[in-house]
């Protein structure tokens, strides 16, 4: 169904509920509510599976986590069909070694090859996989990774998205609430971005889509520091929207 269309028969219901949090979006849904003389309500987030204690969703990833301290982790996932150039894969690598911040990295066959295949060293800087492994730097998911789970948890501080709307909304969720860098890929994503740096809650280490930008190690690093260093730009706007305020939705 065309956008065009949804909107018409929008104009005909009595009410319209969308998957958004208020504090995100409020003028633009007073906006929408005035032209079209309809309540609009807010009910996000829609996220299923909030048990992020399961016992069977990723157990080793959250031993791993528990190793680390508070806020310490930088977990970086893209969406679960989504992948980046091989250049770009070499940066980011670069750019997080150059860190020293430990992260987890939902991380799939670069641009060109399928996503179903598997992994291969040569995507990534020589030894970069061992080395991270056995630095406890570095945990590495290739497949599918517990999302909620990992937000939750309190050693986890920031989190490198393409800002699709689901994640965007998961990682402000009640007690989630933490900082996002930004990365968008493609669709509505740059316009997330923007509203979220706007809001406080987000960095940018892309404007444009990841297809057009170069992604440099140096800028990797550089804001992986802002977000997560001792005297980040990032926490300070970000003071009252995360975890010491319980996140969005409260």
């Amino acid at each position: 169904m065309s956008l065009k269309r949804e909107f018409l028969l929008c104009c005909k219901t009595d009410a319209i509920l969308v998957n958004t949090i208020e504090e995100l979006e409020q003028k633009w849904i007073d906006m929408i509510a005035k032209t079209l003389q309809i309540p609009i309500f807010p009910i996000g987030p829609l996220i299923g599976g909030l048990n992020p204690s399961s016992p069977t969703e990723g157990t080793e990833i959250i031993e791993w986590l528990d190793l680390h301290p508070q806020e310490s982790v930088l977990y970086i996932s893209i969406g679960s069909q989504n992948s980046i150039q091989k250049n770009q894969m070499l940066e980011l690598a670069l750019g997080l070694e150059a860190s020293w911040r430990p992260f987890i990295w939902v991380i799939r066959p670069p641009i060109g090859f399928n996503v179903k295949d598997e992994f291969k060293d040569e995507w990534l800087p020589a030894g970069f996989e061992k080395r991270m492994k056995e630095e406890k730097r570095g945990f590495f998911v290739h497949r599918w990774a517990p999302q909620i789970a990992i937000l939750s948890h309190k050693s986890t501080g920031a989190f490198l998205s393409h800002c699709g709307w689901n994640s965007v909304l998961e990682s402000l969720n009640l007690n989630s609430g933490i900082l996002i860098i930004g990365s968008p890929i493609g669709g509505e994503q740059p316009f997330n971005v923007t509203i979220l740096v706007e809001l406080g809650v987000c960095v940018e280490v892309a404007r444009e889509i990841m297809e057009n930008s170069e992604l440099e190690k140096e800028k990797v690093a550089d804001v992986v520091e802002m977000v997560m260093g001792d005297n980040e730009k990032g926490r300070v706007n970000y003071e009252g929207k995360g975890k010491g305020n319980q996140g969005y939705g409260d």
